[in-house]
């Protein structure tokens, strides 16, 4: 995994990006084997949540940052080191409403990760 370097110029850059807020429903219990990590996942992902992950890749790789570039799933992490697999399935919808975005860095720690908050911004 690369690490997130970030300058306070490119802080700056971040706060010029321009994104509607959004609501999500997050649906869908599932489980990661390659990490053993239960999650709660959306199935339909609103098409402003992939325009601002766009413009984000954009002006982050335009501003020289360094970060992890897998596919962008948006998901709440229920439990890391799950002890046995799950089945996915679908759930009472969980919706939230987005009307900001942070730029977050995760840091192993031990036998957790911390996530450290770089910067935040309101969709508008």
């Amino acid at each position: 995994m690369k690490k997130l370097s970030v300058k306070m110029g490119q802080l700056q850059t971040m706060a010029t990006i321009n994104a509607k807020p959004f609501e999500i429903a997050f649906d869908t219990v599932c489980y990661w084997k390659h990490n053993q990590v239960v999650s709660l996942q959306a199935a339909n992902v609103p098409a402003e949540l992939m325009a601002l992950v766009s413009t984000l890749k954009i002006a982050l790789t335009d501003n020289s940052f360094t970060f992890d570039n897998r596919d962008y799933q948006p998901h709440i992490t229920l439990i890391r080191n799950a002890a046995h697999a799950i089945q996915n399935h679908r759930t009472q919808p969980i919706p939230l409403v987005a009307a900001k975005w942070l730029l977050v860095q995760s840091k192993p720690v031990r036998n957790h990760v911390d996530y450290v908050p770089l910067g935040r911004w309101s969709l508008r």
